[in-house]
């Protein structure tokens, strides 16, 4: 939403006479307003909140109390030594050493390397290489991330309907062929010229959509995987996103400083070598299915 919001609103300004200062003022407005709204609608219970009714309320508080019980009458895991009670540890180590964690990890890295290019650069590669206007750079930038809205719902509902296809395969398949399509688009891309710039926006478009589609692919698989430790995966998920946000611009200075045809050529090629590698770790090291340290641990 960001980006369809965003993109736009900035060709706009930096065609008229208030430039990239009056995108910078909208930004803040918009962003202060909305943790200004945040913090007079949020409610940390729902007593307090005024978009809940009282039988609804109760419900929400018998559900809690059914949950306590539950967790109550669960045995306790003895620990190692003597009758003493303690908490189920995290399985750090056992994540860590787990071919499907990286699996996972690695095949993220390559789409968010091929996602951050367009998402820092698309709109200097729309209006330096197509030779699209700057208002029409803004719109066009924002429309890949408008249709990867649509595609990421449409494969998420794929996912979860497609059972006649065993789960394993069917997670596997899709967020590898995606990453695939994602290298095939910028093998296209490599070849476009300003004579063929609506098939290099298209390329563009389809690449953002495929990217959105690894990640709805990864995200399930990831829950699969991790099941009740997947805020340990999402958290390194969240750690290489930051990683290649610092690779991609040391990437783009170093292969493309001045961002013409060629140069972005070679970006473009160095890409697809990393998508695909990435989909081979991907697709040797993944099992998609519950990894052995999601499970309770005897012994702790």
């Amino acid at each position: 939403m960001a980006q369809v919001f965003i993109m736009p609103v900035s060709g706009l300004f930096c065609s008229s006479a208030l430039g990239w200062r009056g995108a910078y003022y909208l930004s803040g407005i918009a962003t202060a307003f909305s943790c200004l709204a945040f913090f007079f609608t949020y409610r940390e219970t729902s007593n307090d909140s005024t978009s809940t009714d009282h039988p609804e309320v109760l419900g929400i508080y018998s559900e809690k109390e059914k949950c306590v019980e539950e967790e109550q009458a669960k045995p306790f895991i003895p620990a190692n030594k003597g009758d003493s009670q303690v908490e189920a540890r995290i399985p750090y180590c056992d994540i860590l050493t787990s071919g499907s964690f990286w699996g996972i990890v690695i095949v993220a890295f390559g789409d968010t390397v091929g996602y951050h290019v367009f998402l820092m650069y698309g709109p200097i590669y729309i209006n330096k290489v197509l030779g699209f206007k700057v208002t029409e750079t803004g719109f066009l930038a924002a429309m890949p991330y408008f249709c990867s809205m649509f595609t990421k719902t449409i494969g998420g509902i794929f996912l979860d309907r497609a059972s006649c296809i065993r789960e394993q395969i069917r997670v596997l398949v899709f967020t590898s062929a995606s990453q695939a399509a994602m290298a095939a688009c910028f093998v296209v891309l490599t070849q476009i010229t300003p004579k063929l710039a609506m098939l290099g926006q298209s390329m563009m478009t389809l690449m953002i959509i495929f990217s959105g589609l690894v990640f709805v692919g990864l995200m399930n698989a990831s829950r699969i995987i991790s099941g009740k430790h997947n805020h340990i995966t999402s958290s390194a998920l969240s750690v290489q996103d930051s990683v290649a946000g610092l690779v991609v611009p040391a990437l783009v200075a170093l292969v493309a400083p001045n961002y013409d045809e060629a140069e972005w050529r070679r970006v473009f090629f160095i890409i697809v070598g990393f998508l695909s590698l990435t989909n081979v770790f991907f697709v040797l090291l993944t099992k998609v299915k519950p990894a052995k340290w999601t499970k309770e641990l005897e012994g702790y």
